[in-house]
């Protein structure tokens, strides 16, 4: 049984999805709010009312506690905090205790000791409930009340994660600090692939760790915020107007591209209106390959985005894939390619056939999870030559990279020449090293 206590609409909403598999207990002051609640129900004969206090000892002495799997609170925190000492104190109830607070509060570290978890309305949103009572997604949060964070993640069949090697996961600010597989630790390489059922033990900045949930647990992504949540904007016009709506965050700072160098680590992107000052000034392609740890958008006048191609190439093909989900969801009316050049037939090898499979499959997953209609395109031949024969009729070409990695006559690295060659707007996706 789930016992919900509040009767704020975003509870009722959040708990009536669990109406069809669980029995539920609602407890509330408003007896009017609980009655049309179960009106709306299709199994009302799984539902039961409770009408009374939250902090009231002899309302919760009339709740079979010894059937109840779960406790489910939208209170005040204060309030929230007088119940749970009264089911952990005085009833010694030893079940999961759910909170979903508005607002951070002092409170949250007492509460985190009476082992309640703390929900962000989102999360209980965003199937967050469900996952916590089937046993699925972030089972248990860490709160370190401070700087840091560390939430333990269960690895299931449908999370994005299934099947990502670590280095696709890893960003600023947050680590994979430890893997459990099979009762056994696993060290957290770079080339590990994560398996369904694998335990993760995520540390890092909160508001870091938050957004890995979001995006890669919950699946729900919201670009560029797994980087930081400003954007430099440098240039203006209708592309920036487009670009801003197009982003999940409402900071935008304007600055000049001659500042742009370091930066801090709330920049989640940058928007560039220029690929160089001059012929012989500053090259800012140059310096996002060799710096910039964020995503940047180096404008060409392309948008709107219809038509959006993805160059997967020198061993970034899935991380571009994973971290381009977020804006090919949002642009989901556009038409998304993704192209990836190979060696001929006659001279592939195992590694590179094998590499095709590899692809293949996480574009199907991909398509599969988030409903999109990606294609993906084999061919043949040198990775520049074939992508600058496609990319004229696209508006948004996206290209992963290596942060660090630099291209020169003798060792040509080909993201970094489609990119400083597309006459098209393009977006950089930088894959951060260990």
């Amino acid at each position: 049984m789930i016992v919900g206590v509040g009767d704020s609409d975003l509870l009722l909403l959040g708990i009536k999805p669990l109406t069809k598999k669980k029995k539920i207990l609602l407890m509330s002051e408003n007896s009017q709010k609980l009655k049309e609640f179960l009106e709306s129900v299709e199994d009302k004969e799984k539902v039961s009312l409770l009408y009374g206090k939250a902090s009231d000892l002899e309302v919760w002495r009339k709740v079979n506690l010894s059937e109840t799997q779960t406790v489910v609170m939208h209170l005040e925190a204060r309030r929230c905090l007088d119940a749970v000492q009264i089911l952990r104190n005085v009833l010694s109830y030893a079940g999961q205790i759910l909170a979903v607070l508005d607002e951070p509060s002092e409170l949250e570290k007492l509460l985190y000791e009476l082992e309640v978890e703390v929900l962000k309305p989102y999360e209980f949103l965003s199937g967050r409930l469900e996952a916590v009572v089937e046993g699925r997604g972030v089972y248990r949060r860490l709160e370190c009340f401070g700087k840091g964070e560390a939430v333990e993640v269960l690895v299931e069949e449908f999370s994005p994660l299934a099947g990502m090697r670590l280095r696709e996961v890893r960003q600023r600010d947050f680590r994979i600090a430890l893997v459990i597989r099979n009762a056994e630790a696993v060290l957290p390489k770079g080339e590990l692939r994560l398996e369904v059922g694998d335990r993760l033990l995520v540390v890092g900045r909160p508001q870091k760790v938050e957004n890995f949930i979001h995006s890669l647990v919950i699946g729900d992504y919201r670009f560029p915020l797994e980087w930081g949540d400003k954007v430099l904007v440098c240039g203006d016009g209708k592309e920036v107007k487009y670009i801003k709506g197009i982003l999940g965050t409402g900071r935008f700072e304007e600055t000049r591209c001659s500042e742009i160098d370091s930066l801090d680590g709330s920049v989640g992107a940058v928007i560039f209106n220029k690929k160089r000052e001059s012929f012989f000034g500053k090259n800012y392609i140059k310096l996002a390959f060799e710096r910039l740890s964020v995503p940047s958008f180096f404008m060409q006048g392309s948008h709107p985005y219809r038509k959006v191609l993805l160059f997967l190439g020198e061993d970034v093909e899935e991380f571009t894939l994973v971290k381009s989900v977020s804006l090919l969801r949002f642009l989901s009316n556009s038409r998304a390619d993704a192209i990836l050049a190979v060696k001929p037939e006659i001279s592939a090898g195992d590694r590179e056939r094998e590499r095709i499979e590899e692809v293949k499959a996480l574009v199907d997953r991909i398509n599969g999870i988030y409903s999109l209609a990606l294609n993906l395109m084999v061919k043949e031949g040198n990775p520049v030559r074939e992508t600058l024969k496609l990319v004229k009729d696209y508006n948004l070409l996206i290209v992963g990279y290596q942060v660090g990695r630099r291209s020169s006559f003798f060792s040509p690295y080909s993201p970094y020449l489609v990119a400083s060659k597309s006459p098209i707007t393009t977006l950089l996706l930088p894959e951060v090293d260990d």
